[in-house]
């Protein structure tokens, strides 16, 4: 089994230490308009996402200062657990997420919310450098400063080839009048399995990367299970809403002072 691709159906979603665990139901994704898969390589497509990932990464993630990332995730599990107040985790939710980075690039701080779709803070995590403190769950994850992958490790993934995918391809797709390069790097079983957490029985599962081709954006990030018969069960779907470089608030900057008490 592949070290990455199966991950999110079998524990969960991990982000940066926060264990957010997963829910299911299929979801429908309105289809883009799309090309001809392009003849590309294997190694071309590792080449190019490479190449939009840095055109994209690199000016947010230079030099001293505060980073703001917020992501709306979707996604399709079932119902596994409740929060410790016994208020149940959100299927799709926000992780709103502020990241102090250093002159080299790490993080050095960070304050990361698991939000629902309405704004409702379900999770808190604090970073100061050494530890992560879930201050919900009280969970804490010891960990040094990091270099963050706005794209989530994708570019490093398939760059291992074999140990992650069966494999890959890429077509161009016109999203919003602008052209755009989907990355596919599927991971067979080699045989039909029922993961826990999936009512449906799947043989394959495919993460879809979505890439602005003019300024290298990554404009999605999914997770696909396919069936025995080709049919598509949308587990994750994640994308954007704020990429930035701003200071937090003040709420947020409280965050460090009382973690430190």
């Amino acid at each position: 089994m592949k070290k990455r691709l199966l991950t999110v159906i079998s524990i969960g979603v991990i982000t940066l230490g926060v264990l957010f665990i997963a829910y299911h139901q299929r979801l429908f994704v309105q289809a883009d308009a799309a090309s001809p898969k392009p003849q590309m390589s294997s190694d071309e497509i590792i080449q190019e996402v490479e190449s939009l990932v840095n055109q994209w990464s690199s000016p947010l993630l230079q030099g001293n200062g505060w980073l703001h990332v917020e992501e709306k995730h979707l996604r399709g599990m079932e119902n596994v657990g409740n929060l410790p107040s016994g208020q149940p985790i959100p299927m799709n939710y926000i992780s709103n997420a502020w990241y102090l980075l250093n002159s080299e690039g790490r993080v050095i701080k960070s304050v990361i919310l698991m939000e629902t779709l309405d704004g409702e803070v379900v999770q808190e995590s604090v970073f100061d450098g050494k530890q992560w403190v879930n201050n919900t769950t009280g969970d804490i994850i010891e960990r040094e400063p990091f270099r963050l992958h706005l794209d989530f490790g994708f570019s490093e993934d398939i760059a291992d080839g074999a140990e992650v995918y069966d494999a890959l391809s890429a077509q161009e797709v016109i999203i919003d009048g602008n052209s755009a390069l989907r990355v596919f790097a599927r991971d067979d079983f080699g045989g039909a399995i029922q993961p826990a957490g999936i009512q449906e029985t799947i043989i394959s599962i495919e993460t879809r990367a979505t890439f602005d081709k003019e300024n290298g954006a990554m404009l999605s990030l999914e997770t696909i299970g396919i069936g025995i018969n080709g049919e598509e069960y949308t587990l994750e779907k994640t994308t954007f809403l704020t990429l930035e470089r701003s200071n937090p608030p003040a709420e947020i900057s409280a965050l460090f002072s009382e973690m430190s008490k």
